[in-house]
């Protein structure tokens, strides 16, 4: 295994093939960089420890870009995705609670890609205080005399 980690090119070597120089056009030469000491690490200490299934210098340079590859897809995805609640807890705390309300999502996307008065008393021209677009709405749901949040 001593050769084929002596075979491991240089970051430098490995960010001038073509896949590296693709990714770094759209995700920073910097963070590629980043991702392929990563990836040569992890490999360093499975070549050092037999744990690869490695065993030619050029497939040691397919196995870097596989992982690159599969590191660039899983990172463009958003962390955030649509799951199915099947726990049969309707507000799972670790599935985001509850959904949103068609209309709350609308209202978010009417005013979520702009500036917003989320601080400001359009009333009285003077900042606000952000609860107040929620207290009236709180104090009836819940029958307080104030609330906060």
């Amino acid at each position: 295994m001593n050769h084929l980690l002596r075979s491991l090119p240089s970051i430098e070597r490995l960010l001038e093939r073509p896949l590296a120089l693709q990714l770094s056009e759209t995700r920073g030469r910097e963070r590629v960089r980043d991702w392929l000491r990563e990836i040569t690490g992890d490999l360093r200490g499975q070549l050092e420890n037999a744990q690869s299934s490695v065993h030619s210098p050029q497939s040691l340079i397919e196995e870097v870009e596989r992982r690159l590859e599969a590191r660039a897809a899983a990172t463009s995805r958003p962390s955030l995705r649509r799951v199915v609640n099947a726990t049969g807890v309707i507000l799972h705390t670790n599935l985001g609670r509850a959904p949103l309300a068609r209309q709350a999502v609308e209202a978010l996307s009417e005013t979520g890609p702009h500036y917003s008065n989320l601080e400001y008393d359009l009333n009285r021209g003077e900042r606000g205080r952000r609860e107040g677009h929620c207290q009236d709405l709180l104090t009836r749901l819940t029958g307080s005399e104030a609330a906060h949040a």
